[in-house]
């Protein structure tokens, strides 16, 4: 299935950096990630699935990832 990879780096109020990874994908094609820990591979790169939000109506389901 297809996903929109977003990595990015951002400054937390308390002063040190953050590492950001969302995969966002069509709710329809991750219904069967609903654990946490589940592994995806991504461009040959392996990540464990950290958080799960729906969008907005819930056509699309943001996966947080880390390395």
């Amino acid at each position: 299935f297809l996903v929109l990879l977003d990595k990015f780096h951002s400054r937390m109020d308390i002063g040190i950096e953050g590492r950001s990874i969302i995969a966002t994908a069509k709710t329809e094609d991750v219904e069967d990630i609903v654990n946490h820990g589940t592994i995806l591979t991504i461009e040959n790169t392996a990540y464990e699935v950290v958080g799960i939000r729906l969008l907005d109506d819930g056509n699309f389901t943001e996966l947080d990832l880390k390395e």
